[in-house]
């Protein structure tokens, strides 16, 4: 049984998304699967269900539940999807608890910060008109460029809001090391919250992608102590398992302990996959103690 500084990393580390690709179940298996769930001996390991507006009718009586918005190309279309979005959400607002979306390619190319401005601080207005108030908001840039994330993180901070940066880290586009760890490095410094979705079924770095490991490792580490992009890339591929002890998180020479990864955990969340169980294999052997 995890505890300690273990249990602090892992617990509510996965955000149950079984209603999307590549599981894509339907939602009376996605219930029953996040039920089932719920009740097992590994429900620390669970946190949020993820689901699209136009779907969560179909999971009355189960909280917390996680929106994710429809993306869009366009600005007039993003902002139509999120007034629709949003009046079906004003009927479920006390189960739900985040909302994260995908913002227009176009505003990205090249970044706009004008634009991007308005429709970050639109989000949330829009959202509490319909009466949604109090949701985690996270934002996902479109494009696979530092600087453009860079440009998003800026106005989210100018927005003085708990708002947050989500990272997609596979399906069509698995990003780089080096973007990887300049996001993670941008919330570490910066305070913004952060979750991650898609690619991250395996604990630690492996050749067809990122683990989740390495990823909220690097970024509890990137927290506490100066870590350059270089030491943030290394711990992002290293595929060996970071080391624990009861009291911490240990990377070489540094410790983040107990009470600093909870601190931690706050800021970077959670991630989302459509399997729990193979997530929860890998992490197995590395959230418990050697015998």
């Amino acid at each position: 049984m995890a505890s300690g500084a273990r249990r602090a990393f892992f617990a509510g580390l996965l955000d149950y998304a079984g209603l999307f690709p590549p599981a894509q179940l339907a939602p009376d298996v996605v219930r029953e699967n996040y039920e089932h769930y719920r009740g097992g001996a590994n429900a620390w390991f669970l946190g949020r269900l993820l689901s699209p507006a136009a779907k969560v009718t179909e999971f009355a009586g189960l909280s917390p539940i996680g929106v994710v918005g429809r993306a869009a190309d366009d600005v007039a279309t993003y902002y139509k999807n999120l007034r629709e979005d949003a009046q079906v959400l004003s009927q479920h607002k006390e189960a739900v608890v985040s909302f994260e979306i995908k913002l227009p390619t176009r505003v990205f190319q090249p970044p706009r910060k004008n634009q991007i401005a308005a429709l970050v601080s639109a989000t949330p207005f829009i959202l509490e008109s319909a009466g949604v108030t109090g949701l985690q908001i996270y934002f996902e840039c479109p494009v696979p460029d530092l600087a453009a994330w860079t440009a998003l993180a800026e106005v989210l901070l100018a927005e003085q809001k708990a708002f947050g940066l989500k990272i997609r880290c596979g399906g069509a586009e698995v990003p780089t090391t080096e973007l990887l760890a300049g996001v993670v490095k941008l919330c570490a410094a910066t305070g913004l919250l952060f979750k991650a979705t898609a690619g991250l079924h395996h604990a630690l770095r492996h050749d067809g992608g990122h683990g989740f490991v390495n990823l909220f490792a690097a970024g509890l580490l990137a927290r506490v102590h100066p870590l350059n992009m270089t030491e943030l890339a290394e711990i992002l591929e290293q595929r060996t398992p970071l080391g624990f002890d009861d009291d911490a998180l240990i990377w070489r020479n540094y410790r983040v302990s107990e009470e600093q990864i909870r601190a931690g955990r706050a800021q970077f969340g959670s991630f989302g996959s459509c399997s729990f169980e193979e997530p929860w294999a890998d992490a197995q052997p590395i959230s418990e103690p050697e015998a």
